[in-house]
């Protein structure tokens, strides 16, 4: 029995011995949160409810495990039993992810706003200290305005766009990009409406001017009251910068249908092992490389991988192929990336940054899915309205990427 199974049977025991003792039932809630067994924090969750030990934590836990399932409605309700206990911002942004999930923007973009005070840490650029408002859907002809990127990679990629409209009501725009995502200046300099894009090198720095309103980039489409079905444009608005172009210019007469992958995310294992439940986030999106084997078979089709992190055992499965060209090493940047994305006719990705960017720039792009997927590709879509060029091909059993790969390599012959 190892350590985890170990730790597992004692605090059920504890918990079956002491059901009313808060500490052990706080105790038991972590594991399963941090071994991401949800299903039995629900159980948890449910015999406390049978004690009528449920407090608001039970209800928010509650919400976060039937959340991280894909059962949104029940979170939903879970997380709105917490708020009637008590108010409190984590859970108030907990609601806002099987809402957003659901598809009701107005209130998930609205509870959205909570994660700066759930969690104060993400507000890197400490805007209260720059003396300056966040706007909050004021005029903006003739105004000046500092949009900073927050979250992943992605998420920056995706809302982006969004930078065009608030172009397009006269205001001058610049982009502050967080230091982890100082890779992306070259690609998002092809966006529409950006004035400047700064970058910076740590979280202390000095702006060359006074703007009159900053806003975080992911509170725009609350702010301008936008939804991806109707108001936001989702052709293509990223493209290669001109310093890149016909930079892989010798695989353009290729022959084969040259197809970008991408099968794992670049999280390092130093990371995941002081955040399990992105550990368990990665084992969901990732897919091993050996799973989608059916596809390296397809003799017509040369794959290229388009992931930077590749672990020397998947390095050595690719070799064996010689319809796989490992371009991998030759990628330091996302211009890099996005010239490659442009020699491609498909480009097939797990939910990353590069599927955001391959969607961005209008390619041909399948985005594989685990069962539970995250809010903005909702449920049971085959399409998604962020971006038109994009198809989700996504998981019918947890963990099981059979009929995904299947369902490719019959798109592909």
């Amino acid at each position: 029995m190892g350590d985890t199974d170990g730790a597992e049977k004692l605090l059920e025991e504890a918990f079956y011995n002491q059901p009313f003792n808060k500490d052990i039932v706080t105790l038991v809630f972590s594991f399963y949160m941090d071994t991401a067994d949800y299903r039995k924090l629900i159980k948890v969750a449910q015999r406390c409810m049978a004690f009528h030990l449920a407090d608001r934590l039970c209800w928010h836990r509650l919400g976060t495990a039937h959340f991280y399932i894909g059962e949104y409605q029940s979170a939903v309700l879970a997380f709105r039993r917490s708020l009637e206990i008590e108010h409190n911002p984590k859970a108030s942004f907990g609601l806002s992810q099987p809402l957003l999930a659901l598809g009701l923007y107005e209130e998930g973009f609205n509870r959205f706003e909570e994660r700066f005070v759930a969690n104060p840490s993400i507000n890197w650029i400490r805007a209260e200290k720059m003396h300056m408002p966040k706007w909050q859907g004021e005029p903006l002809a003739g105004k000046s305005i500092l949009i900073w990127s927050e979250q992943g990679l992605g998420d920056s990629i995706q809302f982006s766009r969004l930078l065009a409209v608030l172009s397009a009501q006269g205001a001058l725009v610049d982009l502050i990009l967080h230091p982890h995502h100082s890779d992306l200046e070259g690609v998002l300099s092809t966006v529409a409406g950006i004035n400047s894009i700064i970058l910076i090198a740590g979280n202390r720095f000095k702006l060359q001017r006074r703007y009159d309103y900053h806003c975080p980039m992911m509170s725009l489409m609350g702010i301008l009251k936008l939804t991806p079905a109707i108001e936001v444009a989702n052709e293509a608005y990223i493209s290669t910068p001109a310093s890149h172009k016909n930079k892989w210019f010798e695989y353009q007469e290729r022959p084969e249908k040259k197809i970008g992958i991408v099968w794992s995310t670049a999280l390092s294992d130093a990371f995941l092992k002081e955040h399990p439940m992105h550990a368990a986030a990665k084992v969901k999106k990732s897919i091993a490389l050996r799973q989608l084997e059916p596809l390296f078979h397809l003799s017509h089709c040369c794959f290229f991988p388009l992931q930077i992190a590749i672990s020397e055992e998947d390095r050595q499965y690719l070799s064996k192929y010689d319809n796989i060209c490992d371009v991998s090493e030759k990628l330091s940047t996302f211009s890099d990336t996005a010239a490659m994305i442009d020699e491609m006719d498909l480009v097939i990705s797990i939910d990353t940054s590069v599927a955001h960017l391959a969607g961005a720039m209008g390619k041909e792009t399948i985005n594989l899915l685990g069962y539970v997927s995250d809010w903005r590709w909702q449920q049971n879509r085959e399409d998604t309205p962020w971006y038109a060029s994009m198809s989700l091909y996504q998981q019918t059993f947890e963990g099981n990427w059979e009929q995904p790969v299947n369902k490719l390599v019959r798109l592909l012959q």
